[in-house]
């Protein structure tokens, strides 16, 4: 069940996380999350790994449907290059990103 998107819901917040020793910015603001890592490959990198893993694969599956029933998306980018999208927003991406995984793995 998820909220009802007349409802007013709004978060904002900007944190630094250390992650491998790099400096990952999250940023939260109304409905957005923006997760900004400090280059391109090292946020590709990071992803590969966790795709690898099927325990993460299914916390990420998680985490989608989690934010998508919180009307929320999460923006995973370096600099202005955006390579990760989960939740509402990404309801269009996930045919794509599905295909791609199958691919990958077969």
């Amino acid at each position: 069940m998820g909220l009802n998107p007349a409802m007013p819901f709004e978060i904002y917040a900007d944190l630094v996380l250390s992650l491998n020793g790099e400096d990952v910015k999250v940023q939260i603001e109304g409905k957005q999350i923006v997760v900004s890592t400090p280059s391109f490959r090292s946020g590709i990198r990071f992803l590969m790994r966790l795709l690898d893993n099927p325990d993460w694969v299914r916390r990420l599956e998680q985490l989608d449907k989690a934010l998508t029933n919180l009307f929320l998306t999460l923006y995973v980018q370096a600099g202005k290059v955006r390579f990760a999208l989960l939740g509402q927003e990404g309801k269009r991406y996930r045919v794509v990103l599905l295909q791609w995984l199958a691919r990958r793995r077969g």
